[in-house]
């Protein structure tokens, strides 16, 4: 178990910082965050380094995967599905697409606007918590009573 994992599951579970305590993150499983990467658009990178355009500014983002590293923040997503496998890797995929296209960040780093053109992440590992049961079906699906959480622990370094 990495130092990431526990930093997402004592994170997590605190009412103050997030609004995901009301769940059993003793329950969740750890993921390679470095396997899910490869196959997202960091895949395309070269040499760890991938260069986008927001908005018509240039960016050059630099990954570094250390589960054991110190981190800011953590970006994720929930949904509800049917439970099959399929979900996990679909969401934690997604979730490394909004790191490697920075559809997420630390806003504290950018509070003074975006005047830079590095973006430096280091990156721990998925913490992912699968829960089931009627209380998550809806009415119109009611097929759907697994609700998925993924996490991911982040630190952002801009220059």
């Amino acid at each position: 178990m990495s130092k990431s994992f526990e930093w997402v599951k004592a994170r997590a579970s605190n009412p103050n910082v997030s609004g995901l305590a009301d769940r059993d993150w003793n329950k969740a499983v750890e993921y390679d965050a470095f396997t899910i990467f490869k196959k997202s658009i960091y895949g395309e990178s070269e040499n760890g380094v991938v260069y986008i355009s927001v908005d018509g500014k240039q960016f050059c983002v630099h990954f570094l995967f250390d589960a054991n590293a110190e981190y800011d923040y953590f970006t994720g997503a929930t949904e509800l599905n049917d439970g099959t496998f399929f979900f996990e890797s679909a969401m934690c995929l997604n979730i490394a697409d909004k790191v490697c296209t920075l559809q997420t960040v630390n806003k504290e780093k950018i509070e003074h606007g975006i005047n830079f053109s590095n973006v430096y992440w280091t990156i721990g590992n998925f913490a992912v918590l699968s829960e089931n049961g009627d209380k998550f079906a809806s009415r119109d699906k009611p097929w759907m009573k697994t609700r998925l959480t993924a996490v991911l622990p982040l630190k952002m370094e801009v220059k």
